[in-house]
């Protein structure tokens, strides 16, 4: 029944949503072998879904960042109490709090770096998992989000490792090296 209809041509007018009905109207009646349907409201709901998917995504992936954050400082809060030990005895031997400093904080860096690539690494696999297998779309890497990964985690590890560094640094030989 339909295939003798004219369907050959299709066209869409995009403008004022207060004009829509005037338009819909205009085109009808001018050309009434015109089909108008409005979709204006079926986009305008699927961008609203789109929005909160996204904002549920970004929300998700805010309190992953939040967790690994806090994994990485009860980490290096936990290895505080061996590194007043080790500061005490380096300082003992002789060691400047410069040295001792320097030598923790590319210990601190190489951890970051570590455990960015292993984010980068998971992330990626994850993201192509999900974009390739599920969604059936093109993946596309991003070097930018991934250095920007790496060197996020490597700059949180040394600030949290400056802090434990510091701490750790405070503490005087005497009554350590006493009670030991």
């Amino acid at each position: 029944m339909l295939e003798a209809a004219p369907h050959t041509h299709i066209a869409t007018v995009r403008g004022d949503p207060a004009q829509d009905s005037a338009v819909l109207r205009a085109l009808t009646d001018a050309f009434p072998n015109i089909s108008g349907i409005r979709v204006r409201d079926a986009l305008e709901a699927v961008a609203a879904i789109l929005g909160r998917v996204g904002t549920a995504l970004s929300a998700t992936g805010s309190l992953t960042l939040l967790a690994g954050g806090l994994v990485l400082a009860g980490a290096v809060a936990a290895g505080q109490r061996q590194r007043v030990r080790d500061a005490v005895v380096l300082k003992t031997l002789g060691a400047t709090r410069a040295q001792i400093r320097a030598a923790w904080l590319v210990e601190y860096a190489l951890i970051g770096l570590v455990a960015g690539l292993l984010a980068a690494i998971a992330g990626s696999a994850a993201a192509w998992a999900v974009i390739t297998q599920v969604m059936r779309a093109d993946w596309v890497l991003l070097p930018g989000t991934l250095a920007a990964t790496v060197v996020g985690c490597a700059l949180l590890t040394l600030v949290c490792g400056q802090i434990g560094t510091a701490l750790a640094l405070r503490a005087r030989p005497g009554p350590l090296l006493r009670n030991e």
